[in-house]
C-alpha cells in the first residue's frame, strides 16, 4: 500500500511536465492526460533520450514550494502525528529538488534547483466520498484561511485523500471511484489575486 502511494504521487508529479492544458470557455478546465496530438516539441514514446524540452511560453514557476494537504482523520493520529505514509510522501518531497527527476525539468530558462519546502497540513475533517475539483479547490482556501499564508502563485498545493475517498473530476475517477481514469491530476483556480 505505502508503495503504491508513493507510486502514485510520482505519477502526480510527472503529470506536472506531461499533461497538456485544454482550456474551456470558462477557463477552468485542464485535460487530464497528455493528447495524442501533441503539441511539436513533445517527447514522444520510444523518442530519443538526448532531446531537451521545449519551452512553448506557457508560465514557469522558477522557485517552486510545496504544501502537502493531507484530508482525512486517517492522515494522522489525535496528536496530529502524520501517520507512515503521509510522512513518506513528505522525504519525498524534501529530497525533490536533488533527484535525476528534477534535472529534467530544469532545461526550461530559469528553473532553480532546490528542494521543495516541506510544509504539511492535516484538515482531520472527513472529505466526502467523491471529492469534486470545486471541494478541492475549496481545502485550499481552507488551508489559506487557517493559518496557511496568503496566496502564493509559486506554490504547488497537492490535497492528498485518504482511501475511503476518491476524485472526480467531470465524468472522471481516481481510484476507489466508479469511473477510474486517472491516479491524480492537475488544475488551477484564481484566489486572492493568484492563479493557484
Amino acid at each position: 500500500m505505502k508503495k503504491t502511494l508513493v507510486a502514485i504521487a510520482l505519477l502526480a508529479l510527472s503529470s506536472f511536465a506531461f499533461a497538456q492544458r485544454v482550456v474551456d470557455t470558462n477557463g477552468k478546465h485542464t485535460q487530464l492526460f497528455p493528447s495524442k496530438d501533441r503539441a511539436p516539441g513533445w517527447a514522444k514514446p520510444g523518442g530519443g533520450g538526448a532531446q531537451n524540452l521545449i519551452n512553448h511560453g506557457g508560465p514557469v514557476i522558477v522557485s517552486a514550494k510545496h504544501v502537502s494537504i493531507f484530508w482525512g482523520p486517517s492522515w494522522a493520529d489525535g496528536n496530529g502525528n502524520l501517520n507512515a505514509v503521509a510522512s513518506e510522501m513528505l522525504g519525498f518531497f524534501s529530497q525533490f529538488g536533488s533527484s535525476g527527476e528534477y534535472k529534467v525539468i530544469k532545461q526550461y530558462s530559469g528553473i532553480q534547483a532546490t528542494n521543495l519546502t516541506n510544509t504539511f497540513w492535516w484538515d482531520s475533517s472527513a472529505p466526502p466520498t467523491s471529492v469534486s475539483d470545486s471541494a478541492i479547490q475549496q481545502e485550499v482556501v481552507k488551508y489559506l484561511t487557517t493559518g496557511g499564508g496568503s496566496a502564493d502563485a509559486s506554490t504547488v498545493y497537492s490535497v492528498f485523500l485518504p482511501s475511503t475517498s476518491y476524485s472526480s473530476f467531470g465524468t472522471s475517477t481516481s481510484c476507489g471511484g466508479p469511473h477510474l481514469q486517472y491516479c491524480a491530476y492537475h488544475s488551477d483556480f484564481n484566489y486572492g489575486g493568484r492563479n493557484l
